[in-house]
């Protein structure tokens, strides 16, 4: 690494990246795989910690949104014609002739970037989500996305909604959760924030729209793949550590130790997905089985519907929760963990509980 490396002899993504930086006029490019030591646990270990920093302090990510892995490329040949929207005048608008614009769908923001591949991989979740500013590469454009604002080469001034029928000429604009999300967790007071963030009912407090905010970032997270399951909470001890040095609340495996929020976060189970395996627990030990870290997979969380609109009645109360990490760190690899619960028992008939059980909701 002292003495260089021939630019020539790089993958042809990298020799993009740095072809990239060298227009935008920036010395230094960080790329995982060269930066971190791949065969050293100690240092990888070390680094991993650090992503949130690199990330949250960057000048700008440089995504290849239809590389599947460090084998594909930044550019693509295209044709531009088909970047450039068409505008239309609707005669038949209830409200009078309207001018619209007319796109071709495949180089839309939904299926140009959401649906493509780097969508599917862990690893690009906390970039996506900690990097002030995103230089996106599609195989049809070039999209922008930060704190304040999505763009395109299509959409140079924002990134509008999809609409048809009678919304077509809506002006209003997109607010994407991931968009929302980078707000949130760049904010100073995630907490305060979250009081707004990804419209949830005024009648939730702060705290626990906190808690919703992170199950989005969960929910998301799980449906990714990882090339290495031992990852699973490497892959999001950046985000981790950003927002817990801002809220100074414990960070156990892939959850936030604090009354009220871990007794939901308990309310996971595993989840299948169309056209994806079944999850499953892997063979080495990674988190302890009341964590969603410890599984393979999509998860949901079964008390989400009547918790969203008007809260669940919590019947069970965590009373002590702790992890032993490898490195010391909260977010760092988990070699055991704990968990000791309070509350009623009631019985279980026919798949579900019996509408006669009355529990106190807070057992003494």
């Amino acid at each position: 690494m002292r003495n260089g490396i021939p630019v020539s002899e790089l993958p042809l993504l990298y020799r993009d990246a740095v072809n990239t930086c060298r227009q935008l006029g920036t010395r230094y490019l960080w790329i995982d795989s060269l930066c971190i030591i791949q065969d050293q646990e100690l240092d990888w270990i070390r680094e991993v910690a650090r992503m949130g920093q690199v990330y949250g302090n960057a000048l700008c990510n440089i995504e290849a949104a239809h590389a599947a892995d460090g084998r594909g490329q930044l550019f693509f040949s295209r044709d531009e014609a088909r970047v450039k929207p068409l505008s239309v005048t609707v005669e038949w608008h209830k409200d009078g002739p309207l001018a619209c614009l007319m796109i071709d769908s495949s180089v839309h923001h939904d299926t140009d970037v959401s649906d493509a591949p780097l969508q599917g991989r862990a690893w690009v979740l906390q970039e996506q989500l900690l990097a002030s500013r995103t230089l996106i590469y599609s195989k049809r454009q070039v999209h922008w996305a930060c704190r304040t604002q999505e763009a395109s080469e299509l959409f140079p001034e924002g990134m509008p909604d999809l609409r048809r029928g009678d919304d077509l000429c809506s002006h209003s604009l997109a607010r994407r959760p991931l968009h929302v999300l980078k707000q949130w967790i760049a904010s100073d007071n995630p907490i305060h924030l979250s009081h707004w963030s990804l419209g949830y009912s005024p009648m939730v407090s702060p705290w626990e729209k906190f808690w919703l905010s992170w199950r989005t970032i969960v929910l998301d997270y799980t449906r990714r793949d990882l090339t290495f399951e031992k990852d699973k909470l490497a892959a999001i001890a950046g985000i981790a550590s950003v927002i817990q040095r801002k809220i100074s609340v414990p960070y156990i495996a892939g959850m936030w130790n604090f009354r009220f929020f871990i007794e939901y976060e308990l309310c996971w189970e595993a989840k299948t997905q169309a056209n994806c395996r079944a999850p499953f627990r892997p063979r080495d030990y990674r988190a302890p089985t009341w964590s969603w870290a410890s599984i393979e997979g999509s998860i949901s969380y079964t008390y989400m519907t009547d918790y969203d609109v008007t809260g669940d009645t919590q019947l069970a109360y965590v009373e002590d929760a702790k992890i032993e990490t490898v490195d010391g760190t909260p977010t760092g690899p988990v070699k055991s963990g704990f968990i000791r619960i309070e509350g009623p028992l009631v019985e279980k008939r026919n798949g579900g509980f019996s509408p006669d059980d009355q529990a106190d909701p807070r057992p003494e």
